[in-house]
């Protein structure tokens, strides 16, 4: 499987806390299916994301690439937040993360 899904609830805040985990799998197929359910998932307003990309291969740069655009609208209403290990010795080349602000 290219990628896992699982659920958490967030009762406190209300939340469905989605975590997607890419594999090493993952692929340009892959990822529109997986465009295709983060949109039909965030038809729930309770729903966020969470991308983790620290097990892709640097050679599905631009299959991980097409999900964050797919979910750029997302990212903009702070619905995804995307995790990458920075010492991972195969990273992937990724759209700006966080703005720097958010980190202090």
């Amino acid at each position: 499987m290219p990628y896992e899904i699982s659920l958490d609830r967030d009762l406190e805040r209300g939340l469905d806390r989605y975590t997607i985990a890419i594999d090493e799998d993952f692929d340009s197929v892959a990822a529109n299916e997986l465009g295709d359910w983060v949109t039909a998932a965030a038809q729930n307003p309770t729903a966020v994301f969470e991308i983790d990309v620290t097990r892709a291969p640097t050679r599905a740069g631009r299959a991980v690439n097409t999900l964050l655009a797919r979910c750029a609208w997302l990212r903009a209403r702070r619905r995804v937040d995307v995790v990458k290990d920075q010492f991972a010795g195969h990273g992937v080349a990724l759209l700006a993360l966080a703005p720097l602000a958010s980190l202090v």
